[in-house]
């Protein structure tokens, strides 16, 4: 028997792979960006990328598409995918300044997804869903040098998600709630071609204890 429950909660851990280009641009400079990511829990291993546009480094859009290897373990040995595509948007309502210490940027996200594999087509079954999620992140920038700095953040967020289990004998829907908190360090170099070059370590961590771990790599073109 295929657990889908298990699988409800690895869509809203695992497949977090929004972005802000905002948190690198200060406020009144607006830019577009993409970058690609990873994500893994040690079982499932989940690969994205994403493209999106900051305006006066205010207001932040962005498309993520991704897909995501299931750990077996969560599926009675059986071999899933799942795929996806995940639009955000972003606020950022207070920009570090001189009589302002922090940042804090609030977004929203919503997605579709499906879920494929060889004992699902065997069984005349299929597997989908969406998921919706809010989240609020606080940071501050720390120039090292002219061209360096890192962005160190704490995200609090939660994630809605609702799976629908397709069979022969009927439709079975399932869905999950899920708080978590991520923490990471946003590395940013200004290259002289003008771009900014962005390297994110991540780890998140559930109300249920478990844990994951993401790495993001990006490049963002400040307009002038």
């Amino acid at each position: 028997m295929i657990r889908a429950f298990p699988i409800v909660l690895i869509v809203c851990a695992i497949s977090r792979l929004s972005s802000a280009q905002g948190l690198f641009l200060q406020k009144g400079t607006s830019g577009y960006g993409a970058d690609v990511g990873l994500t893994t829990d040690g079982g499932s291993v989940s690969l994205g990328a994403n493209a999106g546009y900051s305006y006066h480094g205010w207001l932040d859009g962005s498309v993520a598409l991704y897909q995501t290897a299931i750990d077996p373990d969560t599926t009675d040995g059986y071999e899933l995918r799942e795929s996806g595509i995940k639009p955000r948007i972003g606020v950022h309502p207070l920009k570090q300044s001189d009589t302002m210490p922090l940042s804090v940027e609030v977004g929203g996200r919503i997605g579709a997804f499906s879920i494929a594999g060889e004992v699902l087509t065997e069984r005349g079954m299929s597997m989908g869903g969406w998921s919706a999620g809010a989240s609020t992140t606080v940071y501050r920038f720390f120039k090292l040098d002219a061209s360096y700095g890192v962005i160190p953040g704490v995200e609090i967020a939660y994630d809605h998600s609702k799976i629908t289990v397709d069979s022969p004998s009927g439709a079975t829907h399932y869905s999950d709630d899920l708080f978590s908190v991520a923490i990471g360090a946003h590395g940013a170099w200004l290259h002289d071609s003008g771009y900014i070059f962005t390297l994110t370590p991540a780890a998140i961590i559930d109300h249920h204890g478990d844990a994951s771990f993401s790495l993001t790599v990006g490049a963002i073109r400040p307009k002038s």
